[in-house]
């Protein structure tokens, strides 16, 4: 359809100082240093001077982390400088950037612009320790390192001589096998409560990977090999899987796995299980378990290679076999969350014109989720503040819809009480200012005549709208739509014809008998 478009506003650049973009991560980490680019401009400024400020803001209270004067030395100023900043605190961090305003500006409001960063607590350290050298060592090293919140380290058994204890989750490749005894690895890894993956290979010990862990046993003969295809657990519910990877994960290539007869033990949960010659069996192949605290996955299969591979060669990316093995490396890593009583927003940065959503969960005894008592929240902004509500019921769980929110830093406790116990649960959420009009007034008409070109229509000025009308109907592109629509009724529900019917047949009844018919 045409498109018609109305100039309005003032195309004349005034005398203004602003924030053209700024440029930074969106993630750092604790104790690393992170770029941040701004570009300022400046029209009708020349000879003047302004300091450009970075400030951090916490509590309320700015402080001051850099500072630098510029010259403005033409009409048409354009200049970048570049900060780097020290990841020295957690969680999503507040800056400012400040321009002090020149004499005569047009415009001061787009002298500030403010940006969050969120700074984790470190990346999860990966130790991959193995038997021997493989290929699947190197694709899983490329599949963890392209993940930032990673850092992975290859090592094998008979070398490794390393501090387990600095490790948030070890995969075992191939081990134990049957030069390898990790019985000494294993209790280092239970001392520290350490999660661990096993991919079992061709070189696995079963009698000694039967003893190494609480998830699956084997029995059969280890030199024996089966190729096997994944099927996909349905019921699986301990993460959500992408439809794509659902399609597509059955057409992977044949992994190599010891012959045998596979069982799942305990609660241990299954993702995958294995296809043989076109059979689905009730043989794992992806299991997660959990046993006093400490969580172990067991990936029963060699030649993850080829799953990446196949993969790129598929969709060009690797995205597939990542989200395979990031949320296998997630979910076994991730510590649980014994607390009865969470609360949560959706996110932890919101902008000004998007609301801020919440839900919370509260568990009985047996860890069933529930929603019987009320639950309170109260948000405080950085005066402290207070906004409170209540949470709605929704099934078995709580949800708030708390609106929208002025730019700024809030904190929030949620309240309940349970057989007799007051239940909190805290946290924190930022939200900032879309200033996406402060930044430039002036009005760009040769955009909305570009609009209204590329869709065949025009650009009008204010004192040509009353032809607008005659424009639309003179136009023979624009043509009024006819739609028909059918619907049918089953007769039974047209109560009028029923009663309509029913009075004819009992007339007719009536006249036979008075004449005498019947």
């Amino acid at each position: 359809a045409p498109l018609y478009t109305i100039a309005l506003g003032d195309t004349l650049q005034k005398k203004d100082l602003y924030f053209q973009n700024v440029l930074h991560n969106k993630i750092a980490y604790l104790g690393d240093k992170f770029p941040v680019q701004v570009d300022l401009s400046a029209f009708n400024c020349e000879g003047g001077n302004t300091k450009l400020t970075l400030e951090i803001i916490s509590g309320g209270q700015a402080r001051k982390l850099a500072e630098e004067n510029i010259n403005i030395n033409s009409k048409s100023f354009f200049a970048t400088r570049t900060f780097i900043i020290d990841a020295a605190q957690t969680g999503v961090v507040r800056y400012r950037l400040k321009l002090s305003s020149l004499a005569g500006e047009f415009n001061s409001n787009n002298n500030v612009k403010e940006f969050f960063v969120e700074i984790l607590d470190g990346r999860q350290k990966i130790l991959l320790l193995a038997n021997a050298p493989h290929p699947d060592l190197a694709a899983l090293k490329n599949i963890i390192t392209e993940n930032k919140n990673y850092e992975t380290e290859l090592a094998y058994i008979k070398d490794f001589t390393g501090n387990l204890s600095k490790y948030n989750l070890v995969i075992l490749h191939n081990l134990p096998s049957e030069t390898s005894d990790i019985s000494g690895v294993l209790t280092q890894l239970d001392k520290n409560n350490t999660p661990r993956i096993f991919i079992v290979g061709l070189q696995t010990s079963q009698p000694k990977f039967n003893k190494a862990q609480d998830a699956i046993q084997i029995a059969g003969n280890s030199r024996n090999t089966e190729e096997i295809q994944a099927e996909l657990n349905q019921g699986f519910t301990l993460f959500t899987t992408s439809d794509n990877l659902k399609n597509k994960i059955g057409s992977f290539p044949p992994l190599l796995t010891p012959f045998g007869e596979y069982k799942v033990l305990g609660t241990a949960s299954t993702y995958l299980y294995q296809n043989i010659k076109k059979i689905k069996t009730n043989y794992p192949l992806l299991v997660f378990g959990e046993k006093g605290g400490i969580k172990t996955s067991v990936f029963c299969g060699e030649g993850i290679w080829k799953w990446r591979l196949f993969d790129h060669l598929q969709n060009k990316n690797y995205d597939l076999i990542n989200e395979l093995i990031n949320k296998t490396i997630l979910l076994t890593s991730v510590k649980t969350d014994k607390r009865k009583f969470r609360t949560n927003t959706s996110k932890n940065l919101y902008k000004d014109n998007e609301q801020v959503l919440f839900d919370a969960q509260l568990f009985n005894d047996n860890y069933e989720l529930i929603n019987e008592p009320d639950v309170k929240l109260v948000i405080k902004d950085e005066t402290q503040k207070e906004f409170s509500y209540t949470f709605s019921k929704t099934q078995n769980y709580y949800t708030l819809n708390a609106d929208l929110f002025p730019q700024g830093s809030y904190t929030y406790i949620s309240t309940t009480n349970f057989n007799g116990k007051v239940l909190t649960a805290t946290g924190k959420f930022n939200v900032e200012s879309v200033q996406l009009e402060q930044f430039d007034l002036t009005a760009r008409h040769g955009l909305l005549r570009g609009l209204s070109e590329k869709y065949n229509g025009a650009m009008l000025y204010p004192s040509a709208i009353s032809s607008l009308k005659d424009i639309l109907l003179n136009n023979e592109n624009i043509k009024p739509v006819m739609y028909q629509s059918n619907s049918t009724k089953a007769i039974i529900h047209l109560k009028w014809l029923f009663f309509l019917i029913l009075t004819l047949l009992s007339a007719e009844w009536f006249l036979r008998r008075y004449f005498g018919n019947y």
